[in-house]
């Protein structure tokens, strides 16, 4: 978890000491989308090479399955609670 603190603090400083140069900044996106998908392929890699996951891959599967469905579905709910209290204009006192 300290890994991830210094990680993080030092983000932030790389972040803040670079704010004024736009030329780096239009290419944060780019970047920081090819370090996701290398940690994500990186991730697989270390759940395909665990033979105990992959022994109980139907097990844990449908855990996994039944952990992003609900997920969705009441990330789904609150986005759609919170744009109508804070975001939709009323119509009420138009007439």
């Amino acid at each position: 978890m300290l890994n991830v603190t210094i990680a993080l603090i030092a983000g932030l400083g790389v972040g803040f000491l670079i704010r004024r140069r736009d030329f780096l900044l239009k290419y944060i996106d780019v970047v920081s989308i090819i370090f996701m998908f290398i940690l994500l392929s990186v991730l697989g890699l270390s759940l395909g090479t665990n033979k105990e996951v992959i022994k109980n891959f139907k097990s844990v599967g449908m855990y996994a399955v039944a952990i992003s469905i609900t997920s969705i579905i009441g990330s789904s709910f609150a986005g759609f609670v919170v744009y109508r209290l804070f975001f939709k204009k009323s119509d009420r006192g138009k007439n």
